[in-house]
């Protein structure tokens, strides 16, 4: 556990060697799953908290789910969906990789995108559990909304946390692919490639 803190904590701070020195930890996969396990796991459970909450959809879903009980499905499919959009970054970032003459293997890509995607989303998860949480507290959907929708400070905070969630997963996806598949600048369009794939998933299947 104290490992995987450290590599938790350094990519924050040094995430470019913090990944690299991943590379070499024996565990350094099973490190990676379970640092985006970690947020699947928050975002099922806060998929359960707004469904007994009664919270519905703000907007129209991509998925052909209603929108009334949409975050009772989401209960069901919201950790098959962060695991696959992991899994399937990782291999697109490994075959574009190696045509690029990356030399890693696939799981040192997918350890490092495990810290590189799972930091993001337990950040992004913050603001849903904020959402449940005062939905659980009391507050109407209704009240809610007028609060982050409408012009204000409240609104600029969101706006600002969602554009920083997606430049910081950006950054860390370059330093994860350029630690798991050993190349340099050719790591900028994999690792943005990467990520893009990730939030693609995401941000069609959950709210």
């Amino acid at each position: 556990m104290k490992s995987f803190i450290r590599y938790f904590s350094g990519t924050v701070v040094r995430p470019f060697s913090t990944l690299a020195s991943l590379q070499s930890d024996p565990k350094g996969f099973a490190k990676g799953f379970r640092a985006i396990f970690f947020p699947a796991v928050l975002f099922t459970i806060t998929s359960g908290l707004l469904a007994v909450g009664g919270a519905i959809l703000p907007a129209p879903a991509v998925l052909p789910l209603g929108g009334v009980n949409y975050y009772f499905y989401q209960i069901f499919f919201a950790l098959p969906v962060i695991l696959a959009g992991w899994a399937v970054a990782s291999a697109a970032a490994r075959l574009f990789g190696r045509w690029r003459k990356g030399r890693g293997t696939l799981r040192g890509t997918l350890a490092a995108l495990g810290f590189a995607f799972g930091l993001p989303a337990l950040a992004a998860w913050t603001g849903q559990a904020v959402f449940a949480g005062l939905i659980l507290a009391g507050m109407s959907q209704e009240e809610f909304m007028e609060l982050t929708a409408g012009p204000g400070p409240l609104r600029t905070i969101a706006f600002a946390g969602q554009a920083f969630v997606v430049a910081w997963m950006l950054l860390l996806s370059i330093a994860a692919v350029r630690a798991g598949l050993r190349i340099r600048w050719k790591a900028i369009p994999v690792g943005v490639l990467a990520a893009a794939i990730f939030l693609a998933a995401v941000l069609v299947c959950l709210r």
